[in-house]
């Protein structure tokens, strides 16, 4: 791949600009109340955040470049009409997001670590000031993550660690798109209007409703986009991997409601605990499908992170046609009445 493509070398005054607003405008507000350690990952991780930012590039003229590889510039193209979509027929709020683009040379973006209690089906939250209690942390760098780790693991902690492909900085940043995102045309629309969600609202303290929502709201307006995009290179073939996906997304929303009530069945001692997770590894040789889950280790970490994207679903889904609201109308109330609807969604 070309190499200015690849690589854009800031200047030391790109840098300082970027990091005094950085301070200033995002992780000031961020860390007042902050515990030291907290203190000490988000100014780090702030760092690295930034480092990869300076290096974006705009979108347009990538698109324009002779020396953009036709397969990331079809999707830089698709990435705006999702765009364009968002805000024209779904009166989504876009800000400046998604307008430049960076490259890795890995298959993701942060990793995300995510901790639990051993002798109840618990999180063990990290706490912020502004977004409030979040069920993980994410990591720039992977020796981070693997460090923070093992430290939740030496507390006796449950734990789980996986690379995530996208992420969502609330509107906080500008985000850029990633290289990460590009796995198929039908599954980059869903996972872009997915991040989309994000920016236009995120409930403090509700990370399990913020992500289940998204989940929920891509899959039903993704089919809608595909329809009359003008930019899918292969309907036929992108329609069946959403149908696909959904499938998935059903049986995933399923086994983790089975497994969650199994788990929830109690840990009396090491023993109980065993059998609960024979159980759940049991469960998922009943699900084809899911072909990754029969390989996976689960504990109450690997499990509770699969409940946040997929526990509250079905309760979206029921609300939504019992109340005859469409995903964008339901999208609008949670804008407009924000916790409050998504209180009354829950009961």
């Amino acid at each position: 791949m070309n190499q200015k493509f690849m690589f854009t070398i800031p200047s030391p005054a790109d840098y300082a600009t970027y990091f005094k607003r950085l301070t200033i405008g995002v992780f000031l507000p961020l860390l007042i109340g902050c515990e030291a350690d907290l203190l000490t990952y988000a100014g780090k991780q702030g760092i690295k955040q930034g480092s990869l930012i300076i290096r974006s590039q705009e979108v347009e003229p990538l698109i324009a470049d002779p020396n953009t590889p036709e397969n990331v510039r079809h999707y830089l193209k698709l990435s705006q009409e999702i765009i364009q979509y968002a805000e024209n027929e779904l009166k989504m709020n876009t800000g400046e997001s998604y307008r430049k683009y960076i490259h890795l040379n890995r298959n993701w973006i942060t990793q995300i670590v995510i901790a639990a209690k051993k002798d109840s089906f618990s999180l063990v939250p990290f706490k912020f000031p502004i977004v409030g209690e979040v069920p993980y942390k994410g990591f720039f760098d992977e020796a981070d993550a693997v460090r923070e780790e093992t430290r939740l693991k030496k507390q006796d902690l449950d734990t789980y660690r996986r690379g995530a492909p996208a992420y969502s900085s609330l509107g906080w940043f500008a985000d850029p798109l990633y290289n990460t995102m590009f796995k198929g045309e039908a599954y980059f629309v869903e996972l872009l209007l997915h991040e989309l969600v994000h920016l236009n609202f995120y409930f403090k303290s509700m990370a399990d409703f913020n992500e289940a929502f998204a989940t929920w709201f891509s899959a039903h307006v993704s089919k809608d986009f595909i329809e009359q995009s003008k930019m899918i290179k292969d309907k036929t073939k992108a329609l069946k991997d959403l149908s696909d996906s959904a499938h998935f997304d059903q049986q995933a929303s399923k086994f983790a409601l089975k497994a969650i009530s199994i788990a929830k069945s109690g840990y009396k001692n090491k023993e109980a605990r065993e059998s609960i997770f024979l159980k759940i590894n049991k469960l998922s040789n009943e699900f084809s499908e899911l072909k990754n889950y029969r390989t996976k280790t689960w504990n109450n970490a690997s499990l509770l992170a699969l409940s946040t994207y997929y526990e509250l679903v079905p309760k979206i889904e029921a609300f939504a046609q019992h109340n005859k609201l469409t995903p964008n109308q339901l999208l609008k109330d949670l804008v407009q009445h924000e916790e409050a609807k998504a209180l009354e969604i829950l009961k």
